[in-house]
């Protein structure tokens, strides 16, 4: 089985049905970056308040600040849904960090549940993209444990809007023209896409070497053209009720 494939494995496993036992955990305020890092830790898990992180949760099964267990870890980061919250999957975190994985979710600035002034703009379904490209850099750059991380093992989670920011990260383009043709209401989200003042060369990281994307968000946008540049192992979820949403 090759990295990439493993990678891709790994993560549908431990996503699926990996007993989460609690595991390290960093919190991370940073100017920029408001979330948190879960990691593989030997200590006993017990409750680690979020402070001002806390929302919608006030605490996290865990051992806060636990020295990292292990090296040469794969990394995985996380993106949430609208107007959503960087422990929306704090579940799936622990059992990957179990698992031997390297963990970071943020908040995204503008669209989550401390802040969402920015989740109905075109602007935010552009600036997703780099706000994990952005921690990416921060992990392999400027977390201070960041020698555990082996670089060639980068792994995406997302959820919805997150699956949507997934997409655009490996590759994938959008025909917002089609877009508008399904944007039928007078919301401010369809407005700005039937302008014409659509978001262009989205960034795409090539650092991600897998994904596992869950209910993606703007579906309408992707094509089998659109998607054709993506090039690494995917895992795909659609639930019932997301697919009735064809557009967020």
């Amino acid at each position: 089985m090759g990295p990439k494939t493993w990678l891709a494995y790994s993560l549908l496993l431990c996503c699926l049905a990996y007993p989460a036992r609690g595991a390290g955990i960093q919190l991370l305020e940073t100017p920029t970056l408001a979330g948190a890092i879960w990691y593989p830790c030997a200590a006993k898990p017990q409750s680690v308040p979020l402070g001002s992180l806390a929302v919608p949760f006030d605490s996290f099964d865990g051992v806060k600040d636990c020295p990292v267990a292990g090296a040469k870890l794969p990394l995985v980061v996380f993106s949430h849904g609208r107007s959503g919250s960087f422990g929306l999957h704090h579940d799936t975190a622990e059992a990957l960090a179990d698992a031997g994985f390297v963990v970071a979710a943020i908040n995204h600035p503008g669209d989550n549940g401390n802040d969402s002034s920015q989740s109905e703009t075109l602007s935010n379904w552009a600036s997703r993209p780099a706000d994990m490209i952005h921690l990416i850099d921060f992990m392999l750059k400027d977390w201070k444990d960041r020698d555990a991380i082996d670089s060639s093992k980068i792994g995406f989670f997302g959820f919805s809007k997150g699956g949507y920011t997934g997409l655009v990260l490996a590759g994938a383009t959008l025909d917002f023209q089609r877009t508008a043709s399904y944007c039928k209401n007078s919301s401010s989200f369809c407005e700005q896409v039937r302008s014409g003042d659509v978001p262009k060369n989205l960034p795409r990281d090539t650092r991600i070497k897998a994904a596992v994307i869950a209910d993606p968000a703007l579906t309408v946008a992707f094509t089998k053209s659109t998607l054709s540049p993506i090039d690494i192992p995917l895992q795909v979820w659609r639930s019932e009720s997301g697919a009735k949403d064809r557009g967020r």
